[in-house]
């Protein structure tokens, strides 16, 4: 069996029916040159530098006294 492998090149343009088209339309085709295009892209920010972790709260001591009920509702209000 025999593997070939695909152009990676695009198929040229017809040029002159764009061209034709472009002038009948009142419109100009302009091309960038890559390697002036390549020269004007941005350069990257350094990543900023990670965070310090998050300090966590110390645990709440266990206290050894029992629990005590809380009434919340004043006994003067019907139910």
């Amino acid at each position: 069996m025999e593997v070939v492998a695909a152009s990676a090149a695009p198929a040229p343009a017809p040029q002159p029916e764009l061209d034709e088209a472009l002038r009948e339309s009142g419109l100009v085709l302009i091309e960038t040159d890559p390697s002036k295009a390549k020269a004007a892209e941005p350069v990257e920010a350094p990543a900023p530098a990670p965070r310090a972790p998050r300090e966590r709260r110390p645990t709440p001591v266990a206290q050894d006294e029992p629990l005590v009920q809380v009434e919340t509702r004043s006994s003067d209000q019907p139910l």
